[in-house]
């Protein structure tokens, strides 16, 4: 990654399983509660994605826990 200025913030999040709501503030169903620190309108897909089409060798750095 390179970056134009040195004030940048990263969250990087690793798992080996789906990342999901605490149980406490699920429902029955699944649903997230009232009383949950977010509601389902929070989450959101990314928009406005830059596609980058280049040719050329890239370096690809893959965690393998074997």
């Amino acid at each position: 990654m390179e970056f134009d200025t040195e004030a940048n913030r990263l969250f990087i999040v690793e798992s080996f399983s789906p990342i999901r709501p605490p149980k406490r503030y699920l429902n029955s169903y699944g649903q997230l509660m009232e009383h949950a620190p977010y509601c389902e309108r929070d989450i959101r897909q990314p928009e406005n994605l830059e596609t980058h089409d280049e040719k050329g060798d890239f370096k690809i750095l893959i965690k393998n826990k074997a």
